[in-house]
């Protein structure tokens, strides 16, 4: 798998900036470091975005793992980019052994960490244990959340992810996967105080599959269902709208932001691209693109759950 930044990377970076920046049309360019060959298996990365509130710089996180033909191999290479300094560099702190689950994760960044969704071993209990994985952007170190009881060894992480509620971390837990019936909305109502986890929201999603997007300021939820359409639901009244606008399965995206005077004095203008030109035959070839990436989702998430369930028979071979 190449290194090239995912889609959903580059959608936080850009929720992040200052509006005005974002309508200079310039491009930041963030430079990957090279790719690296492990004989011991195919290497993927996740990443993750934030911004540092001591030292006022954007970082990138970057953790590389080795995937052998069952499991991922732990630790993790993690690098760090700083804008600041434009430049990447290995970290040599303490990294948990904790693997994150190729293409599923999302990230969520509150109290100056951005956090995870991921599994270990268990070595006493011999269970694998899901819990949350958080890296503080300004000390630069990793911390161990636990989810709520009924979570840590029970649902496979892949009926998670992590999400923003207001300043608060939130877990979005699904009743099988993401694009499924229904979601309950879980807040730590005091950050890092395991027993302050409160199911605030059960989110139906039927009559289609679908998956929850976010908050909005009103307190709304947006939804998208598996067949592309972006839905306001209000827990209060249980009713919804449906916004007419029409994407495929994994097209919409949302992230807050902030006014910032934070520069960013590097990159190249954009010329807008001319869509006069566009063909029919160019719309059939993007349909044949979303079908492909879809079917290549599927495969990375079934392998992401072998995986998983090797670890679970390891864990018990212990």
């Amino acid at each position: 798998m190449s290194d090239h930044i995912p889609e959903e990377l580059i959608v936080q970076i850009l929720s992040r900036l200052a509006p005005k920046s974002l309508l200079r049309l310039r491009c930041l360019h963030l430079p990957m470091p090279p790719p690296e060959c492990n004989q011991k298996g195919r290497p993927f990365s996740v990443f993750g975005f934030g911004f540092d509130t001591k030292s006022k710089d954007y970082k990138v996180v970057k953790m590389t793992y080795v995937q052998s033909r069952y499991t991922c191999l732990v630790p993790p290479k993690v690098e760090i980019f700083a804008l600041s300094r434009g430049s990447w560099k290995q970290f040599n702190g303490f990294i948990p052994e904790i693997c994150i689950m190729e293409q599923l994760y999302k990230q969520a960044v509150v109290q100056g960490k951005i956090h995870w969704i991921g599994y270990k071993i268990d070595r006493e209990r011999k269970k694998v244990k899901n819990l949350i994985l958080a890296f503080d952007l300004s000390d630069e170190i990793f911390v161990e959340l636990q989810l709520p009881d009924h979570m840590v060894f029970g649902p496979p992480p892949i009926e998670m992810n992590t999400a923003e509620f207001g300043e608060s971390l939130a877990i979005y837990h699904y009743n099988s996967h993401p694009w499924t019936w229904t979601c309950s909305i879980w807040v730590m109502k005091e950050y890092g105080v395991v027993e302050s986890w409160n199911k605030e929201f059960n989110v139906p999603l039927d009559p289609k599959p679908g998956m929850v997007l976010g908050f909005r300021n009103e307190g709304e939820i947006l939804l998208t269902s598996s067949t592309g359409q972006l839905v306001s639901y209000n827990p209060r009244t249980h009713e919804d709208i449906d916004f007419g606008i029409i994407g495929t399965k994994n097209s919409f995206f949302i992230g807050s932001y902030e006014e910032s005077l934070i520069l960013l004095n590097e990159g190249e203008p954009v010329i807008p691209n001319d869509f006069s030109s566009e063909t029919d035959q160019d719309e059939c070839k993007e349909n044949d693109i979303d079908k492909e990436n879809a079917q290549i989702s599927g495969v990375w998430t079934q392998l992401a759950i072998r995986h998983y369930l090797t670890a679970v028979l390891d864990a018990r071979n212990i």
